[in-house]
Protein backbone atom coordinates (compact mmCIF):
# COMPACT_ATOMS: atom_id res chain seq x y z
CA UNK A 1 0.00 0.00 0.00
CA UNK A 2 1.20 3.57 -0.63
CA UNK A 3 -0.14 6.94 0.94
CA UNK A 4 1.41 10.73 0.52
CA UNK A 5 0.54 14.08 0.56
CA UNK A 6 2.45 17.63 -0.01
CA UNK A 7 1.71 21.16 1.82
CA UNK A 8 3.01 23.76 -0.77
CA UNK A 9 3.48 27.25 -0.56
CA UNK A 10 3.53 27.45 3.80
CA UNK A 11 5.45 31.13 3.14
CA UNK A 12 4.37 33.57 0.49
CA UNK A 13 5.85 32.40 -3.04
CA UNK A 14 5.45 34.07 -6.55
CA UNK A 15 5.69 32.55 -10.31
CA UNK A 16 6.59 34.86 -12.83
CA UNK A 17 5.69 32.22 -15.53
CA UNK A 18 1.87 31.62 -14.45
CA UNK A 19 0.82 34.90 -16.35
CA UNK A 20 2.79 34.21 -19.70
CA UNK A 21 4.43 38.15 -19.08
CA UNK A 22 6.10 40.22 -17.10
CA UNK A 23 3.61 40.18 -13.57
CA UNK A 24 4.74 37.73 -11.25
CA UNK A 25 1.97 36.20 -9.61
CA UNK A 26 1.11 35.24 -5.58
CA UNK A 27 0.71 31.47 -5.16
CA UNK A 28 -2.06 30.15 -2.76
CA UNK A 29 -1.05 27.25 -0.34
CA UNK A 30 -1.81 24.40 -1.69
CA UNK A 31 -2.79 20.60 -0.47
CA UNK A 32 -2.68 17.12 -2.22
CA UNK A 33 -2.78 13.52 -1.30
CA UNK A 34 -2.53 10.13 -3.03
CA UNK A 35 -3.18 6.55 -1.94
CA UNK A 36 -2.83 3.60 -3.96
CA UNK A 37 -2.43 -0.27 -3.74
CA UNK A 38 -0.23 -2.58 -5.86
CA UNK A 39 -1.17 -6.65 -5.60
CA UNK A 40 1.20 -9.16 -5.43
CA UNK A 41 3.32 -9.32 -8.23
CA UNK A 42 4.68 -12.99 -8.31
CA UNK A 43 1.09 -13.56 -9.93
CA UNK A 44 0.41 -13.77 -13.75
CA UNK A 45 -2.09 -10.66 -13.36
CA UNK A 46 -1.34 -7.86 -11.14
CA UNK A 47 -4.13 -5.24 -10.20
CA UNK A 48 -3.30 -1.73 -9.25
CA UNK A 49 -5.28 1.12 -8.44
CA UNK A 50 -4.29 4.95 -7.18
CA UNK A 51 -6.31 7.82 -6.47
CA UNK A 52 -5.61 11.61 -5.70
CA UNK A 53 -7.15 14.82 -4.15
CA UNK A 54 -5.66 18.43 -4.88
CA UNK A 55 -6.89 21.57 -3.46
CA UNK A 56 -5.56 25.20 -4.31
CA UNK A 57 -6.41 28.83 -4.38
CA UNK A 58 -8.37 29.26 -0.90
CA UNK A 59 -10.31 26.23 -2.06
CA UNK A 60 -11.41 27.32 -5.46
CA UNK A 61 -9.57 25.04 -7.26
CA UNK A 62 -10.00 21.51 -6.40
CA UNK A 63 -9.28 18.06 -8.84
CA UNK A 64 -9.50 14.37 -8.04
CA UNK A 65 -8.17 11.60 -9.75
CA UNK A 66 -8.29 7.76 -10.13
CA UNK A 67 -6.06 5.40 -11.94
CA UNK A 68 -6.21 1.69 -12.50
CA UNK A 69 -4.16 -1.35 -14.25
CA UNK A 70 -3.81 -4.44 -14.68
CA UNK A 71 -1.09 -6.58 -16.15
CA UNK A 72 -0.28 -9.71 -17.86
CA UNK A 73 2.24 -12.09 -17.82
CA UNK A 74 0.80 -14.95 -19.91
CA UNK A 75 4.20 -16.00 -20.39
CA UNK A 76 8.10 -15.92 -20.68
CA UNK A 77 7.34 -13.90 -24.01
CA UNK A 78 4.24 -12.75 -23.86
CA UNK A 79 2.92 -9.58 -21.57
CA UNK A 80 -0.10 -7.16 -21.66
CA UNK A 81 -0.90 -4.03 -19.51
CA UNK A 82 -4.37 -2.54 -19.62
CA UNK A 83 -4.43 1.45 -17.58
CA UNK A 84 -7.37 3.47 -17.46
CA UNK A 85 -7.42 7.48 -16.31
CA UNK A 86 -10.17 9.80 -15.31
CA UNK A 87 -9.52 13.50 -13.98
CA UNK A 88 -12.05 15.52 -12.64
CA UNK A 89 -10.76 19.44 -12.19
CA UNK A 90 -11.82 22.68 -11.41
CA UNK A 91 -9.35 25.34 -11.70
CA UNK A 92 -10.06 29.00 -11.12
CA UNK A 93 -7.47 31.04 -11.95
CA UNK A 94 -6.24 29.07 -15.01
CA UNK A 95 -4.24 31.66 -17.79
CA UNK A 96 -6.37 32.55 -20.58
CA UNK A 97 -4.76 35.11 -23.16
CA UNK A 98 -2.85 38.47 -22.95
CA UNK A 99 -4.69 41.19 -24.59
CA UNK A 100 -2.99 44.50 -25.56
CA UNK A 101 -6.20 46.28 -27.63
CA UNK A 102 -3.80 48.65 -29.33
CA UNK A 103 -0.14 49.38 -30.19
CA UNK A 104 1.41 51.16 -26.54
CA UNK A 105 -1.91 50.00 -24.53
CA UNK A 106 -1.47 48.44 -21.72
CA UNK A 107 -1.65 44.52 -21.50
CA UNK A 108 -4.38 42.73 -19.82
CA UNK A 109 -3.76 39.25 -18.34
CA UNK A 110 -6.50 37.53 -18.31
CA UNK A 111 -7.29 34.27 -16.19
CA UNK A 112 -10.47 32.38 -16.32
CA UNK A 113 -12.28 29.52 -14.45
CA UNK A 114 -12.13 26.04 -16.15
CA UNK A 115 -14.02 22.85 -15.89
CA UNK A 116 -12.57 19.93 -17.06
CA UNK A 117 -12.79 16.21 -17.13
CA UNK A 118 -10.27 14.19 -19.03
CA UNK A 119 -10.29 10.71 -20.08
CA UNK A 120 -7.84 8.15 -21.02
CA UNK A 121 -6.81 4.39 -21.83
CA UNK A 122 -3.30 3.15 -22.57
CA UNK A 123 -2.88 -0.60 -24.21
CA UNK A 124 0.30 -2.28 -24.21
CA UNK A 125 1.09 -5.54 -25.99
CA UNK A 126 4.69 -6.89 -25.70
CA UNK A 127 6.00 -10.25 -27.59
CA UNK A 128 9.27 -11.69 -27.40
CA UNK A 129 10.53 -13.64 -30.49
CA UNK A 130 13.45 -14.62 -30.25
CA UNK A 131 16.32 -13.03 -27.24
CA UNK A 132 17.13 -9.86 -29.98
CA UNK A 133 13.86 -9.60 -31.58
CA UNK A 134 10.79 -7.71 -29.78
CA UNK A 135 7.14 -6.85 -30.55
CA UNK A 136 5.20 -4.02 -29.13
CA UNK A 137 2.36 -2.70 -29.71
CA UNK A 138 0.20 0.25 -27.86
CA UNK A 139 -3.04 2.09 -28.28
CA UNK A 140 -4.16 5.39 -26.65
CA UNK A 141 -7.52 6.74 -26.89
CA UNK A 142 -7.71 9.99 -25.13
CA UNK A 143 -10.68 12.12 -24.81
CA UNK A 144 -10.72 16.16 -22.46
CA UNK A 145 -13.15 18.43 -22.45
CA UNK A 146 -13.24 21.56 -20.56
CA UNK A 147 -15.44 25.25 -20.27
CA UNK A 148 -14.41 28.65 -19.38
CA UNK A 149 -16.19 30.63 -17.25
CA UNK A 150 -15.73 33.94 -14.92
CA UNK A 151 -13.52 36.08 -16.95
CA UNK A 152 -11.15 38.28 -15.12
CA UNK A 153 -7.76 40.13 -15.41
CA UNK A 154 -5.13 40.86 -13.44
CA UNK A 155 -5.69 43.38 -10.81
CA UNK A 156 -3.04 43.18 -7.59
CA UNK A 157 -0.91 39.83 -8.50
CA UNK A 158 1.19 40.01 -5.25
CA UNK A 159 -2.15 40.47 -2.57
CA UNK A 160 -2.44 37.99 0.13
CA UNK A 161 -6.26 37.39 -0.09
CA UNK A 162 -6.82 35.17 -3.17
CA UNK A 163 -10.09 37.55 -4.53
CA UNK A 164 -8.30 40.74 -4.94
CA UNK A 165 -5.68 39.47 -7.10
CA UNK A 166 -8.23 39.98 -9.96
CA UNK A 167 -10.78 42.24 -11.57
CA UNK A 168 -13.69 41.42 -13.89
CA UNK A 169 -12.15 41.35 -17.50
CA UNK A 170 -15.37 40.86 -19.87
CA UNK A 171 -19.01 39.13 -19.20
CA UNK A 172 -18.92 37.77 -23.10
CA UNK A 173 -18.35 33.51 -22.86
CA UNK A 174 -14.89 32.78 -23.11
CA UNK A 175 -16.22 29.19 -24.39
CA UNK A 176 -14.57 25.98 -23.93
CA UNK A 177 -12.87 23.04 -25.93
CA UNK A 178 -13.45 19.09 -26.49
CA UNK A 179 -10.31 17.24 -27.23
CA UNK A 180 -10.60 13.37 -29.16
CA UNK A 181 -7.52 11.72 -30.01
CA UNK A 182 -6.54 8.22 -30.56
CA UNK A 183 -2.86 6.74 -30.66
CA UNK A 184 -1.82 3.45 -32.10
CA UNK A 185 2.29 2.83 -32.34
CA UNK A 186 3.05 -0.88 -33.50
CA UNK A 187 7.54 -1.73 -32.57
CA UNK A 188 9.13 -4.27 -33.76
CA UNK A 189 12.79 -4.01 -32.42
CA UNK A 190 15.73 -6.15 -33.46
CA UNK A 191 19.03 -6.18 -31.65
CA UNK A 192 22.33 -6.72 -33.04
CA UNK A 193 24.63 -7.90 -30.63
CA UNK A 194 28.52 -7.01 -31.14
CA UNK A 195 29.91 -10.17 -30.10
CA UNK A 196 27.74 -11.77 -32.58
CA UNK A 197 29.42 -10.86 -35.39
CA UNK A 198 32.84 -12.37 -36.99
CA UNK A 199 36.00 -10.55 -35.78
CA UNK A 200 37.80 -8.85 -38.34
CA UNK A 201 40.91 -11.21 -38.12
CA UNK A 202 38.03 -13.85 -39.11
CA UNK A 203 36.08 -12.02 -41.38
CA UNK A 204 39.76 -11.88 -43.92
CA UNK A 205 40.13 -15.45 -43.32
CA UNK A 206 36.63 -15.97 -44.52
CA UNK A 207 36.73 -13.88 -46.94
CA UNK A 208 40.16 -15.74 -48.77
Amino acid sequence: MHAGGNLNELSPTFDDRVARGDPAVRRSRSLNWNTGIEFDRRKWYTPVIFAGHSSRDQRRSHSYWISSSLQFRVASRFSASADVYYEKSVNDDEWFDNVTPTSGSMTSYTFARLDQSTFGMTGRVNYTATPTLLMQLHAQPFISSGDYSDWRELDNPRAAKYTNRFKPYSSADPGGFNVREFRLNTVVRWELRPETMPSRASAIGMAR
